[in-house]
């Protein structure tokens, strides 16, 4: 199907085309012509009166239930919400029963989603079962397709498995994903240290348990000398760290997920459990901080850390409820939220350019004979996300009932144009 997308304007400073206002002709899923008042031809015209147009959005921290956990999610919803939330890729955590250790889950993940518009790569578990024990089939699952290893929320406690795992990766240029957090600092505890959680009588995790282990796999990366990214850094002080590192040429990075921007441990004293994440919320003041490291680029990329999870496993004493948010339907609105509009390009090269250069993966373009894969969407319509627009299984999220300025307004990939229903 060719289709014509009239009145769109470009936000994405590496075409030429950044800043305009135009047309774009999209032939057999090809960008046939740039430009302004093109001729229709026989294509689909779609008017799109003034909104934005950038690169496709890319999420790299998503989890689906699927195997195992279909009841919470599985790839269809997880596609479903994706598309919806403005995102043409994902990179799929190796969480699930069985995860992802084996060639064999990577496969299924492929063969589920090969159809789907939207992109979905499959990271693979660092460790067998992911228990931090010994290496999974590292070079196996990167011949099936896994671009990146990581054992999702869990930490890594054994420093020789991280330090193996980065020298092992080295041979097939994979990046290793990892959260670091001291194990027996967080022993017990579901929420940040801090006058809050002495207030409600919980235990709490300090944000120096992130700050011990970041100087750990800081210094296991040096000496490996491979690349190392950080997954939901919560601490601005481990930031800094990161940051120091990355002066030095040092190939580390880090990303958040936006809730971490939205949210913090003042959220605890409705003892609502959608607000219990790994690591925690953590104070006020920590949470203007890393709005502020994101702004200064010493958080390169963002993601909504979708993870999904059922009323039984939620709907709970506090303490005993699993950990996530759900968010992908709702992350260009937090984003808006948390960061505004003024520096918009700088924005989006976080979840466009950032995490697919990351992972190794082509930064789609907005140019002549390039391939369309294009997010649409209009950072000053005002919306609100209900149980009704929801496309996961789960409803996790406590975003639900929230008023949005900057809304998604469709994809155009793998030569599908996809209308967001939010």
């Amino acid at each position: 199907m060719n289709i014509l997308f009239r009145n769109v304007r470009v936000v994405q400073p590496e075409s030429a085309w950044h800043g305009q206002t135009i047309d774009i002709f999209i032939q057999d899923g090809i960008i046939s012509a740039i430009g302004k008042a093109l001729p229709d031809g026989d294509a689909e015209v779609i008017d799109m009166n003034g909104a934005c147009v950038s690169a496709g959005w890319f999420d790299m921290s998503v989890r689906s239930g699927e195997p195992g956990f279909e009841y919470k999610e599985d790839l269809q919803s997880l596609c479903s919400a994706a598309l919806d939330g403005g995102f043409t890729g994902v990179l799929l955590m190796p969480d699930g029963a069985p995860c992802t250790d084996h060639k064999g889950a990577v496969e299924l993940v492929y063969r589920r989603t090969m159809h789907s518009p939207l992109r979905v790569h499959s990271a693979g578990a660092l460790s067998r079962e992911m228990k931090g024990e010994e290496l999974s089939e590292m070079y196996d699952l990167h011949l099936a397709g896994s671009i990146a290893f990581t054992d999702s929320a869990r930490p890594v406690k054994n420093a020789k498995l991280l330090l193996l795992a980065m020298q092992y990766a080295q041979s097939f240029r994979r990046p290793i994903l990892c959260i670091s957090m001291d194990a027996y600092l967080a022993k017990g505890a579901s929420v940040n240290e801090g006058p809050e959680a002495v207030n409600l009588g919980m235990k709490g995790i300090p944000a120096f348990a992130e700050d011990i282990s970041v100087n750990r796999d800081l210094q296991i990366a040096a000496y490996a000398g491979t690349p190392l990214h950080f997954m939901n850094v919560t601490s601005p002080a481990a930031v800094d760290q990161i940051a120091a590192a990355r002066e030095k040429g040092a190939g580390v990075s880090v990303s958040l997920g936006v809730h971490y921007l939205a949210f913090s441990d003042q959220k605890l004293n409705t003892f609502d459990s959608n607000y219990k994440v790994f690591p925690p919320l953590r104070s006020e003041d920590m949470r203007r901080e890393l709005v502020r490291r994101v702004k200064e680029g010493q958080i390169q990329i963002l993601t909504s850390d979708h993870t999904p999870e059922d009323r039984e496993h939620k709907i709970i004493e506090f303490e005993k409820a699993a950990y996530g948010i759900t968010g992908l339907q709702t992350f260009f609105g937090v984003v808006c939220q948390t960061l505004g509009t003024e520096n918009l390009e700088k924005t989006l090269h976080t979840f466009t350019v950032a995490p697919r250069q990351l992972l190794g993966l082509e930064v789609p373009r907005i140019e002549v004979d390039a391939e369309a894969e294009l997010t649409f969407f209009d950072p000053e319509a005002v919306w609100t996300f209900t149980r009704e627009k929801n496309r996961s299984r789960s409803e996790n999220s406590p975003f639900i009932g929230t008023e949005f300025k900057g809304k998604p307004l469709g994809v155009y990939t793998r030569r599908q144009w996809v209308r967001s229903g939010l």
